[in-house]
């Protein structure tokens, strides 16, 4: 399955490492789902 991780669910996921966000995110870095991304997730990634 391919997402996009929108910016506040990375965020969530950085602030509550026990939350719902970061078990997506945990999912993303276990390779059971892949992230997928434009050049403005990426700036506004960078942005936060």
């Amino acid at each position: 399955m391919r997402i996009v991780i929108d910016t506040n669910v990375f965020v969530s996921a950085l602030i509550s490492p026990s939350g719902k966000p970061a078990s997506v995110l945990n999912l993303a870095l276990g390779g059971s789902i892949v992230p997928v991304a434009d050049a403005l997730i990426f700036a506004e990634y960078f942005d936060v």
